[in-house]
């Protein structure tokens, strides 16, 4: 049925654009904003925003018809049902999105077996003090994505709010890392536990645990064939070697980082290494290069 759909607005745009050409470029606009998200092109579905810029389409082919098309013109009340519906449905948003509380308690009553929507709201726990609550949700995330190392990384670091090692969890993790390939959810929580670390802000955990799970992502082969990836793992490497003082070490992963990548932000943060420890020699030769690279490139 939403195929025949699909086919009939098609046709529609294409028969009337040099009729009512305002109706067909209203039409169309709303099927080019949603390339995006509904072809081959891998982007995250299901973000509300993305269908705002395509609406203006739709409200615009809506207006324009009830004004201009003929025998449609006289039947402008049909803008008070739209105009009620509207307004119905942006209170009934600002009800939900009152707070991020209630929009995450919403979000996970009508969609419980989301991960991404389960690791928010264990976030937000966490944030409010609920580790135990939010442990529990990263429990279930795991059941549902059982090639993630992502989440066992997750909760090994709120186990550790809670002054809990989780040693089993981290051996898990290390052999999803080495086993699958590393997604974005993967790297920020690599991310997290690195920070927790850094900071000491966790006795369970140290350095040498971070640089375990981030030398079992290098046993992947799949993620030294993703450029953005192999180079964030690279920088990985880098900060460790810079925790555990080796200095050296710790600027070549960074520089094998930005050749592998081409992320310059890299660079950027060599630079602020270096000048946090005092090597301000070192951090003019890497301001150098990268001004090489930007004098070299398009801008």
């Amino acid at each position: 049925v939403l195929m025949l759909v699909l086919l009939a607005v098609l046709w529609v745009i294409w028969v009337g654009r040099h009729k009512v050409p305002v109706l067909s470029f209203g039409l169309a606009w709303v099927l080019v904003s949603h390339l995006l998200e509904s072809t081959f092109i891998p982007l995250e579905l299901v973000f509300e925003h993305r269908n705002y810029l395509a609406a203006a389409g739709l409200l615009l082919a809506l207006v324009y018809s009830l004004f201009h098309v003929p025998g449609i013109q006289r039947l402008p009340l049909v803008l008070v049902p739209v105009l009620a519906g509207l307004i119905v449905m942006t209170h009934s948003r600002a009800q939900e999105w009152q707070s991020e509380n209630m929009m995450l308690a919403i979000g996970v009553t009508d969609h419980p077996d989301s991960p991404r929507l389960l690791t928010e709201y264990a976030s937000y726990l966490m944030e409010i003090g609920h580790a135990q609550e939010a442990i529990n949700q990263l429990a279930r995330v795991a059941e549902l994505q059982p090639e993630e190392p992502g989440t066992l990384i997750h909760e090994v670091v709120f186990k550790c709010a809670l002054e809990q090692s989780a040693p089993d969890l981290l051996a898990q993790a290390e052999a999803r890392l080495a086993r699958y390939p590393a997604s974005t959810y993967t790297l920020n929580a690599l991310g997290l536990m690195l920070d927790v670390v850094s900071k000491e802000n966790c006795k369970a955990l140290t350095i040498d645990d971070f640089s375990r799970l981030v030398d079992a992502t290098f046993r992947q082969p799949k993620n030294l064939q993703i450029a953005e990836t192999h180079g964030f793992l690279l920088r990985f490497k880098g900060m460790a070697n810079f925790q555990n003082g080796q200095y050296a070490q710790a600027v070549i992963d960074f520089r094998e980082g930005f050749d592998a990548s081409g992320n310059t932000a890299i660079l950027t943060e060599l630079i602020t290494y270096q000048i946090q420890i005092g090597r301000l020699d070192d951090a003019q030769d890497s301001l150098a290069a990268l001004k090489a690279v930007n004098d070299a490139s398009l801008g």
